[in-house]
């Protein structure tokens, strides 16, 4: 209901000014990436990143239209002198503080999130748009995992490959959009290198070793046991 009067919002104002947007480096202190260039040609934000540290980076956001889908293009130069396997990626809003909607958020928040933004729950219609409307790629990372509405955040994960050090480049492709700018915005982009959004899920065949050895386990208490008892 909320992304559906936001659209109506935004048919009423008339369309899409793409000269409005801005994308910066929040801090350079610190942080991973140590140059970015962006360009917007209607709702596709094409952003250019030379990374040089293995530490997380911010690009901070401006002037998205209300109720408006974007497609954001990301070129990360990888730089540093380690291979990535995964970038998260996750979008955070200013914090407003106790008895306002950031009271939604999940606690505590993660230690690598800037001072004064949190990271944003479903109320606050700032979010990763849904793979039906705009469909997440990246190239060398293949596969991708995004936030859940129960996990109350908004991240989007690519792994599944290898991006080379020194020079290798990872081409990076989702949406983004924001209900309501006046209250989101300026919103962050996180992103960390070789990072999970959320705990990495255990897959079926070390899940099968960890159970075989808890069995082994408990076979050889009970042997003791017996062993002791003959005793």
């Amino acid at each position: 209901m909320k992304r559906i009067l936001a659209v109506c919002l935004g048919l009423l104002l008339g369309v899409p000014d793409a000269r409005a947007i801005t994308v910066s480096l929040y801090s350079s202190l610190g942080s991973g990436i140590s140059s970015v260039q962006w360009n917007v040609i209607g709702a596709d934000v094409l952003i250019y990143e030379t990374w040089t540290r293995d530490a997380p980076a911010f690009l901070i956001f401006t002037g998205l239209y209300p109720g408006a889908d974007y497609w954001i293009h990301i070129w990360a130069y990888n730089h540093t002198p380690n291979p990535w396997s995964r970038m998260a990626n996750e979008l955070l809003d200013p914090y407003e503080g106790p008895g306002s909607v950031d009271d939604g958020d999940v606690r505590p928040y993660p230690p690598w999130v800037p001072l004064g933004f949190s990271t944003t729950n479903p109320a606050e219609g700032l979010e990763i748009s849904p793979q039906g409307v705009v469909y997440p790629y990246s190239n060398p990372l293949h596969s991708w995992v995004m936030s859940t509405y129960a996990e109350r955040r908004q991240y989007i994960d690519f792994y599944g490959g290898t991006v080379d050090a020194d020079s290798g480049l990872c081409v990076m492709r989702f949406g983004v959009y924001d209900a309501f700018p006046a209250y989101n915005e300026p919103f962050l982009l996180a992103q960390r290198p070789n990072a999970y959004s959320s705990p990495p899920v255990p897959e079926p065949a070390t899940l099968l070793l960890a159970g075989l050895g808890v069995a082994v386990a408990a076979a050889r208490r009970s042997r003791g046991r017996r062993q002791a008892a003959r005793g």
